[in-house]
């Protein structure tokens, strides 16, 4: 009996884990070619999924947009740096979840539904 007891509540904990795992897989990172920003679509399986794009030329700034809202520019602790990330070529165009892409020659746009978005370069940072 202690055996079914113990194997019932290693499975219900073992559930209990597997949100967070798969919500950390729902993310998708990519670099835009030739700007070399990069990006993360994070957790775009929810409602209020996050784009963020770094700036690492404009000191320690990321580029913010959301579901709801307006794009904005924030100052980041670090930027992100994941293994896996696609590739996004100039003058192609991409959905991430609920957001949409293009890598310019020198900056990266991206748009949310509803027309909020923000277009990120070197030179300029543009929030809409």
């Amino acid at each position: 009996m202690h055996r079914v007891v113990i194997a019932g509540v290693a499975s219900a904990m073992l559930l209990a884990l597997l949100p967070a795992a798969s919500a950390e897989a729902r993310s998708v990172y990519f670099r835009a070619k030739p700007s070399g920003i990069t990006c993360g679509a994070l957790r775009i399986e929810r409602r209020s999924a996050t784009l963020r794009c770094d700036l690492p030329f404009a000191g320690r700034r990321a580029g913010f947009l959301h579901t709801q809202g307006k794009g904005e520019i924030k100052r980041v602790s670090s930027f992100m740096h994941p293994r896996k990330r696609a590739v996004l070529r100039r003058g192609s165009t991409r959905s991430f979840g609920p957001f949409s892409c293009v890598s310019l020659r020198a900056a990266v746009s991206c748009r949310v539904a509803g027309g909020h978005g923000f277009t990120l370069g070197r030179s300029f940072q543009l929030v809409f």
